[in-house]
């Protein structure tokens, strides 16, 4: 039996998918905000910007095809190496503008490493992770549509196999009625009378 409706699975997966969009479009406004503490000259931060929101979406939509971003495209080996490396890169940039809008700037300084301040340095890698988890955020929501869309087919597989066999035996059951049915018609015709018990029990015939 199929225990989610396909109706909830659809809106489950809609859901997640305008979630993770959206999850894109604040990744690259906040992105711009840590650009923009780095005082980057002229129209460097928007740029900078919607070159992550467009490659986040792209990914995003290369992914739910089914297909590898980060693999090569079919050219030369070195130049997708290259693309590889440079999508790679373009993730790093992403974490680490997160990362400044959050204000994880202060936590490595020089002077706290030198002075190993462990407290302040763990604050950092905490905002680092969370810097993180905002970049990689929309590629676990649609990673998650992906393992639900396959789950779905397969609880929808199973619960019409589940049909099928229920459907079977009861026509089997009906079958094999029908044919002890006419078989004790059949052994009935042919079967000899006995009156015995009547005259045991008084009766005349």
């Amino acid at each position: 039996m199929q225990r989610v409706s396909s109706k909830r699975i659809e809106l489950i997966k809609t859901v997640a998918v305008i979630a993770a969009v959206c999850l894109t479009v604040y990744d690259a406004y906040v992105s711009y905000q840590g650009f923009r503490q780095l005082q980057l000259p002229n129209q460097a931060p928007i740029v900078l910007a919607l070159l992550i929101l467009i490659v986040q979406l792209a990914s995003g939509a290369i992914q739910q095809l089914g297909m590898n971003p980060f693999r090569g495209i079919g050219g030369s080996g070195p130049m997708d190496f290259v693309w590889i490396w440079v999508l790679a890169s373009v993730y790093v940039i992403d974490v680490g503008s997160n990362a400044i809008a959050f204000g994880a700037g202060p936590y490595f300084s020089f002077w706290r490493l030198i002075r190993l301040d462990i407290d302040g340095i763990g604050m950092g890698l905490v905002i680092l992770m969370l810097a993180g988890l905002l970049t990689f955020g929309d590629e676990i929501l649609l990673r998650l549509v992906d393992r639900l869309v396959v789950g779905s087919r397969a609880n929808e597989a199973s619960a019409k196999k589940a049909g099928i066999d229920t459907k079977a035996y009861n026509r089997y059951l009906h079958g094999y009625e029908q044919r002890a049915i006419a078989q004790a018609d059949v052994a009935g015709q042919h079967a000899s009378v006995d009156f015995e018990w009547l005259r045991q029990g008084g009766t005349d015939v």
